[in-house]
């Protein structure tokens, strides 16, 4: 015959709500907002200079006899 032993662990008064806790505990840090936005793009460096063309050959100053 078993003889019924009293539960040794009493039930808790007040439920469990489960979730986040409302109040954190102060040796923990609260978490931050999380990553920030990421790194700033850099602008993009202007185009390097066009190079100039090849000089051609100099434009006649005198009129050709016709």
């Amino acid at each position: 015959m078993t003889v019924p032993y009293p539960d040794p662990t009493p039930p808790s008064p007040i439920p469990d709500p489960g979730g986040p806790n409302p109040m954190p505990d102060p040796e923990r840090p609260t978490p931050g907002p999380g990553p920030g936005p990421g790194p700033v793009p850099r602008p993009t460096p202007d185009p390097p200079p066009t190079p100039l063309p090849p000089p051609g050959p100099e434009p006649e100053t005198e009129p050709k006899p016709v």
